[in-house]
Order: C-alpha cells, then structure tokens, then sequence
C-alpha cells in the first residue's frame, strides 16, 4: 500500500509551511560594517529613508517624523519610532522586500527515484 504522503507531497507542506510564515523584517539604524570597523555608519537602506524624509513632498508628515525620530538619541522613542517605520515599510511590498527579504521557495534539488 503506498503511503498517504510522498516525499513530494512532505516537501510541498514544508514549503508552504515556511511561506506561510514570514520572518519578521528587521531595521536598524546601524550598518553591519559598524560591527567590523567600529565607526558609526548608517545601514544603506536607513540612510535612504532618512534621505527621503528629509526631502520627500509626497511622504506623510507621520512618517517622516518617525523615520528622523528612528534614528535620534533617545532610545525609548527612537524604539517606538522604528516600530512605527517598520509597520509602515511592510504595508507597501516595493518598500518591504528592500528591508528583508522573502521567503519565496525557488530551486528544489531532487534525487533519483528508486
């Protein structure tokens, strides 16, 4: 009798598992390379939304202040700030998959049918 789930079928609910499951993205204000040089450099893609805020006429007043507000010295309400940016970011998938990155499954590597 052949089993209810092959290992095609297996993989099929791994893969809709983890799509179905998206990591949450994450933003910083520091770049990766500050952990190698210790100077204080500003992660590529804060530094844009900085930028934007800075000089944007079509971004919403709220935004902006949360992005200049993201990137401030005190740490409480640079926290909360950033959560407001990241809830933002997420809505428009243009934006979303410039601070993270998707879970799409693309290359499946089968092996020889026995």
């Amino acid at each position: 009798m052949p089993p209810e789930h092959t290992t095609i079928g297996q993989l099929a609910q791994i893969v809709e598992l983890i799509e179905n499951n998206p990591w949450e993205p994450v933003l910083t204000t520091k770049s990766r390379m500050f952990l190698i040089f210790r100077k204080k450099l500003t992660s590529a893609f804060f530094g844009t939304l900085q930028c934007l805020a800075a000089h944007s006429k079509d971004m919403p007043s709220s935004l902006k202040k949360d992005i200049l507000r993201a990137g401030g010295s005190d740490n409480d309400l640079a926290r909360k700030a950033m959560r407001r940016v990241i809830r933002e970011i997420r809505k428009d998938p243009t934006q979303r998959y410039l601070m993270g990155t998707s879970q799409a499954v693309d290359i499946v590597n089968g092996g020889v049918k026995g």
